[in-house]
């Protein structure tokens, strides 16, 4: 076992800005490298070499380890990691022993040691604001109360995962301990990333390197003997519509799941690295007028949707108020666009009306505009205001982490190398199904689509993803007939519709382009129908019931379509949608059961894990389609890594490839290839179809569709002509 720590200053850049490395061959001596200057990176290379038959040991090391490795020419999937932050997360997802106890919670200037335990009451994504309010109110007197039994702070949160919190949580670390490194770590950090003569410091730098080998080696153990403790329970799996309970001598041996882990982390790392290239004048141009075009997408919400203004010329009503209080300063000196609470909480009621609901409100007992509140409560569709001012959110979002930050940082800047590619956090295993969860800051794809113009291939680049992935990977995993045929049809939506008997038998399922060219598609008004079972479809797929699927649809329809959708429509989708697929509905049905009865965790083929504590039941019904989704992504990757396929980014159920133009055909036939071999590894059955593929050629800007197109063309006609789309 090889226990590894880099110290860089420039994880944006190819190089890293290397400064050290310590590491720690089995329980030998720690050996240091001084990189910062260059003179030991060939010595620290080939003694790596040496090692490749070793298990290299460290914490996050797809933003670090890993990258280091890239940095240094090495290929870092040619060698076996263990990553003890994903091991953990293993360990603490969904599992109470390791999500709570006692933790320290760090704070700017102090570390204080608590004791974090699970409420009896816990909050609903649903609640309304005084249920809430009740909920915090219990939480607070159990609180209190459990801090009087245990003679320490208590308090109702999760655990930290800091790198000093696990290491304190298993005894490692005295408190004094964790106060110490935390300010030696936070003041070693700003000096390595202020690169300023860092030779005047070099011994300083290399002590902080080696001090965290130090705890490695026995955090690595105590990690193992946790890991080996939960092999040694049942966990229940989904295999072709049967819950079975796999026995610990089933289960995948905590080796090969923690090298499998690992390896994921060393593969995110390396296409992070590749990059995502970016023609430097484009984001120039965007960056210098992203202010202005921040207030353009306010006031065009404005003009966009005049039935539901959100802003104002000026301060709000709140502020206003506020202002008059202070008497300090005039509310008038700096017309600003401003976002008002008063008109957004008119928006609000006006949709409760709209979908006979109550919509969520805050502790302040304001209207909720959480982003996963909004998430939730919408479909899809531009009928959708909801759905609507999401993608408002998001792209304003977008456009913020494009202008300086109070402290005059451009966020987005910070994941941008020298050579113009950004580089990604792909943050593996960040949900609870084990998908990857990037933060859109750090990564363009998962920003409004127009951002994509902003691609500069140097090579032609394609992307691949599967059609209706969920849809296929339920079928398969609770071996549903009747939903394989949905999946085969030309349209998902209206082929259940038709068998739920809303669409005659004797009509034909339409494609996208026969939809459009066949009249009686529309005159009839069957793309109303089309409409109203693809919201109720996807409500259903994340485990909806009939009261949230009737306020989704109806959100998304057209005043004058809204009649059609009676007050137990959502009921009966309900029940028609668990007649059509029976067989997937008795098998969650049966999940949940079990789940709930044997307090036993969920398995992935992979060997990720659900622990036994989910509060949630829905992601308990929803995790063996999801998970499985993530699965079938790492096994894609890993196929595409051995035929030589280079992958630079990856989301959700798609990858996006690099291709040369002499053999950009068969680069795209191989790489699809892939994907759909790991289908039928994982699913046991060819079914899932991988979509077109998306193609940009080397120079060329990506226009990822004509409102894509259209977005960016606005902007550039206003502010850089220079790159109009013609």
């Amino acid at each position: 076992m090889v226990l590894i720590d880099f110290e860089y200053r420039r994880p944006a850049d190819k190089d890293m800005g290397l400064v050290c490395c310590c590491l720690q061959v089995d329980n030998g001596p720690i050996e240091r490298y001084w990189l910062d200057d260059g003179s030991e990176n060939e010595r620290l290379t080939e003694r790596i070499i040496t090692l490749a038959d070793h298990i290299f040991v460290g914490f996050a090391i797809q933003m670090a380890e890993c990258r280091c490795f890239y940095a240094l020419g090495l290929d870092p999937r040619q060698f076996k990691w263990r990553d003890l932050y994903s091991e953990y997360k293993w360990l603490s997802n969904a599992d109470d022993r390791w999500s709570y106890g006692k933790f320290t919670y760090t704070l700017k200037n102090k570390v204080e040691c608590v004791y974090r335990f699970k409420p009896t009451l816990r909050k609903q994504k649903r609640m309304s604001a005084e249920e809430e309010e009740a909920v915090k109110k219990l939480q607070k007197e159990e609180a209190e109360a459990e801090s009087a039994a245990r003679g320490v702070k208590c308090v109702v949160e999760k655990c930290d995962q800091t790198l000093l919190s696990i290491e304190y949580h298993y005894g490692l670390l005295t408190e004094e301990d964790v106060e110490a490194d935390y300010k030696v770590k936070s003041s070693t950090r700003k000096l390595i990333l202020s690169g300023f003569r860092l030779d005047m410091h070099k011994k300083t730098i290399l002590d902080y390197c080696a001090s965290d080998i130090h705890l490695l080696g026995e955090l690595a153990d105590a990690i193992r003997v946790d890991m080996t403790l939960v092999s040694k329970e049942p966990h229940l799996v989904v295999v072709k519509g049967e819950v079975k309970e796999l026995a610990p001598e089933s289960l995948m041996s905590v080796e090969d799941i923690a090298l499998g882990m690992g390896h994921w982390c060393a593969q995110n790392a390396t296409y992070a690295m590749r990059g995502i290239p970016l023609d430097k004048d484009k984001l120039d141009a965007v960056i210098k007028y992203a202010a202005q075009i921040k207030t353009e997408l306010q006031l065009g919400w404005n003009s966009d949707h005049p039935e539901f203004p959100l802003y104002r010329v000026g301060s709000s009503r709140k502020q206003l108020a506020d202002f008059k209080l202070l008497r300090t300063q005039s509310p008038y000196k700096k017309m600003e666009i401003t976002f008002d609470s008063d008109l957004f909480a008119d928006m609000a009621r006006s949709l409760e009306e709209i979908g006979q609901f109550k919509w969520k409100r805050t502790k302040a007992g304001d209207y909720s505009g959480d982003s996963e509140y909004l998430k939730e409560i919408s479909g899809k569709g531009e009928q959708d205001i909801v759905y609507c001012f999401r993608k408002h959110k998001d792209a304003l979002t977008s456009i913020k982490s494009m202008t300086p930050d109070s402290s005059g940082v451009i966020k987005m800047l910070t994941f941008i190398g020298s050579d113009g590619r950004q580089r990604p956090n792909y943050n593996p295993y960040g949900t609870k199904t084990g998908r990857n969860a990037a933060s859109s800051t750090s990564f363009l794809f998962l920003g409004p689509k127009w951002m994509r113009v902003m691609v500069l291939p140097k090579d032609g680049i394609c992307d691949l993803d599967a059609h209706s992935q969920e849809v296929a990977i339920a079928a398969a995993e609770y071996d549903d007939d009747n939903k394989r045929d949905v999946y085969r049809s030309p349209d998902v939506y209206m082929a259940y519709s038709q068998k739920a008997g809303a669409y005659p038998k004797d009509k034909p399922i339409l494609t996208e382009d026969q939809r459009e060219s066949e009249k009686w598609f529309k005159e009839e008004h069957w793309d109303l129908v089309r409409k109203i079972y693809k919201g109720g479809f996807l409500g259903m797929q994340f485990g909806m019931g009939g009261d949230k699927l009737r306020q989704r649809v109806l959100l998304s329809l057209p005043k004058n379509q809204r009649d059609t959708i009676d007050e137990d429509w959502g009921d009966r989708f309900v029940d028609e949608y668990h007649q059509t697929f029976n067989r997937e509905y008795a098998t969650v049905t049966l999940l949940k059961e079990l789940y709930a009865d044997r307090h036993e965790g969920l398995m992935l083929a992979d060997g990720w894990r659900l622990g036994p504590d989910e509060d949630n039941i829905l992601t308990v019904g929803n995790y063996p389609v999801q998970g499985t989704g993530a699965v079938i992504l790492r096994r894609c990757c890993q196929l595409c890594d051995e035929a030589g396929i280079r992958i630079y980014a990856t989301l959700h159920d798609a990858i996006s490839i690099i291709v040369d133009s002499k053999r950009e055909e068969e680069q795209i036939r191989t790489a699809r290839e892939c994907f759909r071999k790991a289908a039928v590894d994982v699913l046991g059955e060819d079914l899932m179809v991988i979509g077109n593929p998306e193609i940009v050629h080397r120079g060329e800007p990506w226009l990822h569709d004509s409102n894509a197109k259209d977005a960016w063309d606005r902007m550039a006609s206003k502010h850089f002509p220079e790159f109009f789309i013609k």
